[in-house]
């Protein structure tokens, strides 16, 4: 559900352009990059970035010519911690505009639609799951991964009707009532999709996992 091109004012994408280079300015300074020094970090941190630019390629064009299309930004996070996860959206982009879906113009907005908001509702939840819900396996994956991917989705879709309702034209704006309900139904692939990756790497390489450790979740439960 990228941005559209033209549909909100120059200023708006003047204020998202500084809050962009703010984010990956501060990403930049705090990532912990010898996390992804040795060839097989790199590799898989690359190799994820391309299946969630592949899952983005699939999209379908239902409102007015807005794009829906899965997100898996939980992933990202719950993978590589927030600075990677932001990284990971930007190299989508850039890929996204290669591939001639999204103008250069709305790289930066749609990198802190796409990225950052799922990114601030995943870490949200994983902090509040840490201090008030018991530290158990299906905790991690129920709350962290299948509701964070569905809550990640629908924060994105509140924020663009917000984006679009307070700064878009009227005539714009007209047949995005229909914007919700085609969320509402993504939300529920989007935690599949979010729940099944994150599974399959913790059951098979948890150590690719920067929020899970068995020490917390499995040893003694």
């Amino acid at each position: 559900m990228d941005i559209l091109d033209g549909m909100l004012p120059a200023y708006v994408i003047g204020v998202a352009d500084g809050l962009f280079l703010l984010v990956m300015g501060m990403a930049v300074f705090t990532a912990p990059w010898y996390k992804i020094v040795d060839s097989e970090s790199s590799h898989v941190f690359f190799g994820v970035t391309l299946l969630v630019g592949i899952i983005w390629l699939m999209r379908s064009d239902v409102v007015n010519g807005i794009n829906f299309h899965l997100l898996t930004t939980t992933t990202l996070y719950l993978m590589f911690g927030w600075q990677f996860a932001v990284f990971a959206i930007v190299l989508v982009n850039i890929g996204m505009y290669f591939s001639g879906l999204v103008p250069a113009s709305l790289i930066p907005i749609n990198v802190l639609l796409l990225g950052g908001v799922p990114v601030a509702v995943t870490s949200t939840l994983l902090r509040v799951s840490k201090k008030h819900l018991p530290h158990h396996f299906f905790i991690y994956i129920f709350v962290n991964c299948f509701f964070a991917g569905a809550a990640s989705m629908l924060s994105v879709a509140i924020v663009t009707i917000a984006l679009y309702y307070i700064f878009a034209h009227a005539a714009m704006f007209q047949g995005l009532q229909n914007f919700l309900p085609f969320s509402l139904l993504l939300a529920v692939p989007e935690a599949a999709i979010n729940g099944i990756l994150m599974s399959g790497m913790i059951a098979y390489r948890p150590a690719w996992v920067a929020t899970f450790h068995d020490s917390v979740y499995i040893n003694g439960k």
